[in-house]
C-alpha cells in the first residue's frame, strides 16, 4: 500500500491515530501496534 505522510493519520494495521513520525528514519511508527509504515509519497 501506498501511503502520503501528509495523509496518512491512522495505522494501516489496527486503524488508531497513535502515530508519531520518526524524522531520522524518515517513517511512521504506530505506539499501539508497532506498526513501521515507511514514508511513500503520492506520484
Amino acid at each position: 500500500m501506498i501511503y502520503s505522510m501528509e495523509k496518512q493519520k491512522l495505522c494501516p494495521i489496527c486503524g488508531n491515530n497513535n502515530v508519531v513520525y520518526n524524522e531520522e528514519r524518515d517513517e511512521l511508527i504506530c505506539r499501539d501496534c508497532s506498526n513501521i509504515q515507511p514514508k511513500i509519497v503520492e506520484e
